[in-house]
């Protein structure tokens, strides 16, 4: 599904050629997005292979950063006319 979205998010941004500083700080937010996916996947893998993983408070902020990241871009899209 990520690669899907990503295609087709693509493509709509070429297609329609949006532009403004808006886009700029909306994809910066969402290549920090595609970051925090493949560190999960890392940390997954460490999870399936028994290896020792930070302490519960480390994995409970990670878990919930990924909304500090989400946030943003949901108000660059809603705000991009205002």
């Amino acid at each position: 599904m990520a690669i899907l979205a990503i295609f087709f998010g693509i493509w709509l941004w070429k297609a329609f050629s949006f532009n403004g500083a808006w886009l700029h700080y909306k994809m910066a937010f969402v290549f920090l997005l595609i970051i925090y996916h493949l560190i999960s996947g890392k940390l997954l893998l460490n999870i399936i292979k028994n290896k020792p993983f930070r302490s519960n408070i480390a994995l409970r902020l990670f878990n919930e950063s990924s909304l500090l990241i989400v946030i943003p871009i949901i108000y660059f899209v809603v705000s991009k006319n205002a």
